[in-house]
């Protein structure tokens, strides 16, 4: 009976061991499937501080469309200003929602409904935008600001204070993390453990 007891605790912990890595396992796989990480990709650099990557599209939760043409624009049309009269459209989370909102329901996209097909609105944004990091787009895309016929610009009491830059990968994800259930728990649970600075909104 003694010899029996060290290969009964070992069988007890080999069982636990396999039934947390299950466990983690169907977290993942769930998390996975549930689209939790298709969200919109940024670049970050110190000039214009963080900016939405060029060429993707996705379903946020699989419920939440979202898209960015080949110049970061929200929207699926790619740069053509050649087309018909242009309206540049730009500001931060007011113009471009965010991942709980639909492409249907964003402000670029119910303007180009309201507007119809006489004009193409090519709206430019990002969450937490300051006019400084606005201004920055404009600088180096001086062909997207020479084409539009108007020119809307959302301005936020003290936007022209300072760059709003990248606030990291729980904020403004540069890549896709590897594993899911840690994101998911970082992102959304530790911050209710654990308050953090991390925002997407400027100072």
């Amino acid at each position: 009976q003694m010899c029996l007891k060290p290969i009964d605790t070992f069988r007890s912990g080999f069982r636990l061991i396999i039934g947390i890595v299950a466990l983690c396992l169907l977290s993942e796989l769930a998390l996975r499937l549930s689209g939790v990480l298709n969200f919109p990709l940024y670049h970050a650099d110190d000039g214009i501080g963080y900016i939405p990557m060029p060429n993707q599209s996705g379903s946020f939760l699989r419920t939440h469309d979202w898209v960015f043409n080949d110049r970061s624009m929200g929207t699926a049309t790619k740069w053509n200003p050649a087309g018909q009269p242009n309206i540049l459209l730009i500001g931060n989370s007011v113009v471009i929602g965010g991942n709980p909102g639909n492409q249907k329901d964003k402000l670029g996209t119910l303007l180009q409904q309201d507007i119809g097909p006489a004009y193409t609105v090519w709206p430019i944004a990002a969450g937490g935008w300051s006019n400084v990091n606005e201004m920055v787009y404009l600088k180096r895309n001086p062909d997207v600001v020479a084409q539009p016929r108007a020119f809307i610009w959302e301005y936020m009491s003290g936007g022209l204070s300072e760059l709003h830059t990248w606030a990291g990968e729980y904020v403004f994800p540069s890549r896709s993390p590897l594993c899911a259930t840690c994101y998911v728990f970082r992102r959304y649970l530790w911050p209710r453990i654990h308050p953090t600075n991390e925002s997407e909104l400027p100072s």
